[in-house]
């Protein structure tokens, strides 16, 4: 008998459409997780979504494709609450989502200074 160690969990995984993201999705839905996958683009996700769901066959569960950018607050909300609706709950999130948020200079001035001071 088989077991599936992530059997009844709900994921949330950004950045999903390929890399790292396809293999902890491919990975998650094999042991059994409802996974919610998540691009930018909704024709890589959605093309991303078909080619694990080939690989897994008739595995034990299933993956959803929703297409959010992470910056943007809207779309994440919609993410959380399609998730929600279809699974009453998140269980674990995988924010492998890159990106720039808007500009660094200050926080990494800040880090440069304070990591000056550390090492005096």
């Amino acid at each position: 008998m088989e077991t599936h160690t992530l059997a009844r969990q709900t994921a949330i995984v950004t950045g999903a459409s390929r890399g790292i993201g396809k293999v902890i999705v491919t990975l998650f839905a094999a042991e059994g997780a409802a996974t919610v996958m998540c691009s930018r683009s909704t024709d890589r996700i959605e093309t991303t979504a078909e080619e694990i769901e080939e690989t897994l066959g008739d595995g034990p569960s299933e993956v959803h494709p929703i297409e959010c950018d992470v910056t943007n607050e809207s779309d994440v909300q919609t993410l959380v609450d399609a998730t929600l609706e279809e699974f009453n709950g998140i269980d674990i999130l995988i924010n492998n989502a890159g990106g720039s948020f808007g500009g660094t200079g200050k926080c990494m001035r800040w880090r440069y200074r304070r990591g000056r001071r550390a090492l005096a």
